[in-house]
């Protein structure tokens, strides 16, 4: 993975992040609401845009756990497996100072 996730699913490329399961909730006497309710409906309309973040989030997640799954093997140092894990995520989320980045660093215990 080199290409930011921004790039990545843009308007001009032509793609678009991945939707995911939609699922019901399993208690619809609860929350069954959001599927008959038309305010409730377009309320969610209205969050696009926060469900775009959290997609794009999700998709850097899915690389970089795949890209940590190639390079870690036993006997690595943690403080380089924790450089390289930042560095990806930097690369992917296209940190542009406190606009974009990396919402807290890795962490890893013994």
């Amino acid at each position: 993975p080199s290409i930011p996730i921004e790039t990545l699913f843009s308007a001009e490329s032509g793609k678009v992040l991945p939707e995911g399961q939609i699922m019901d909730h399993p208690l619809p006497e609860i929350n069954g609401y959001r599927t008959t309710s038309e305010e409730k409906r377009s309320h969610d309309r209205m969050q696009e845009d926060l469900y775009q973040k959290v997609r794009q989030a999700s998709e850097v997640h899915r690389q970089v756990r795949n890209y940590a799954q190639s390079f870690i093997k036993p006997g690595i140092q943690l403080v380089d497996m924790c450089e390289r894990l930042e560095e990806m995520n930097r690369k992917l989320v296209g940190e542009s100072g406190l606009s974009r980045g990396i919402g807290f660093p890795t962490g890893c215990s013994i």
